[in-house]
């Protein structure tokens, strides 16, 4: 489950940009976490194993995303 956790934050970092997603990581975290718990979530997190993550422990994915975000500015 933890690689897991790392690939959903490691893609969510792949796909911020600060000009456009803006630095409010807090905001920017919750919408990855909602928009990869869509139906519209992109492959590979559409598929069964991450949104059993997803679902099953959102907290630790919303913290994930969040700590790569800031780890991305330092």
């Amino acid at each position: 489950m933890k690689d897991v956790i790392k690939d959903i934050a490691d893609r969510a970092l792949g796909g911020y940009d600060s000009r456009v997603d803006g630095t409010d990581f807090n905001k920017v975290a919750q919408w990855f976490l909602s928009w990869y718990s869509s139906p519209d979530a992109p492959e590979p997190i559409s598929g069964e194993v991450y949104q059993k993550v997803l679902y099953d422990e959102p907290e630790k994915v919303y913290k994930a995303i969040y700590e790569a975000l800031q780890l991305s500015f330092s």
